[in-house]
């Protein structure tokens, strides 16, 4: 009787596969998936990304290389500047999405100030080459900002979306938007990026 209700109970269990995880440390070259580090803005602002190594004035979680994205203006109130890197992923439908990344910004070098900001973004497309966007599903994790977050030391952020039912991939992006900066220039690092798409559930008595 026991061993009956054992196969049922084992039959019954909801089981997962391991989760797909992409992880990038900025080590290596950046594939075709990856858009930037790149920036822009409008009425005087600007931005751009580069990818930096272990010295003066630049700062590394991990390994040798890091991402440095700089925002600036030229001091024009009207001015809004934004800097970013991005990765498209394929992207199953209805999947629960986990991203984070390290991020820095010093108190000295090209430091933070209260109207600048870095968030992690992520955007669901309807086609597998991320052509066709889903303009009523856009994910903003919440402000990573001198208000919240003290200088000179790394920080983990992570965030967590699920994904609409018509996704067929995705753009994971972390972007540092500006306005009004005064004419300064302004720059957040960043490091060791994790995209973690967690697995359908399949029930034990639909395995192969």
């Amino acid at each position: 009787m026991i061993s009956t209700v054992l196969v049922l109970a084992v039959a019954s269990v909801v089981l997962f596969c391991r989760a797909q995880i992409v992880e990038s440390s900025f080590e290596e070259p950046l594939s075709p998936t990856w858009l930037g580090p790149e920036g822009g803005g409008h009425c005087g602002g600007g931005g751009d990304g580069e990818l930096v190594g272990v010295g003066t004035g630049n700062y590394v979680h991990t390994g040798k290389q890091a991402v440095r994205l700089v925002v600036w203006d030229d001091g024009n109130p009207a001015a809004a500047s934004w800097a970013g890197v991005m990765r498209i992923l394929p992207c199953a439908a209805g999947r629960r999405i986990r991203v984070g990344a390290w991020l820095y910004f010093s108190s000295e070098t090209l430091p933070l100030r209260s109207d600048a900001l870095a968030q992690l973004k992520i955007e669901y497309f309807e086609d597998p080459k991320a052509e066709r966007l889903i303009p009523t599903h856009l994910f903003l994790s919440a402000p990573f900002d001198p208000a919240g977050y003290k200088p000179d030391t790394w920080h983990r952020i992570e965030a967590a979306d699920r994904a609409p039912q018509d996704a067929r991939s995705m753009k994971f992006s972390i972007v540092v938007t500006a306005r009004n900066m005064g004419g300064r220039r302004e720059a957040v690092w960043l490091d060791d990026l994790f995209v973690e798409v967690q697995p359908r559930r399949t029930p034990a008595r639909d395995r192969p």
